[in-house]
């Protein structure tokens, strides 16, 4: 889940949904995340979701300091 409801009809997102919105990691790095977590056979804990979440966001920084630097 990408964000929640607050009840008055609103969306608001959640600070993981936002930071894949804001570093561009696809709408589809929080469904592999949502799909690691929940599945039945080799599920990922929360601190392997957090080191790869985490490292992919630094993936996208360091790539996104490249094109600015050339």
């Amino acid at each position: 889940m990408v964000s929640s409801g607050t009840g008055d009809g609103s969306r608001r997102r959640t600070k993981v949904a936002a930071l894949i919105h804001e570093y561009e990691l696809g709408e589809s790095f929080g469904e592999r995340l949502e799909t690691l977590w929940t599945q039945t056979e080799n599920r990922r804990s929360l601190r392997e979701l957090a080191d790869l979440f985490n490292k992919e966001l630094l993936a996208s920084t360091l790539v996104s300091a490249r094109r600015i630097d050339r």
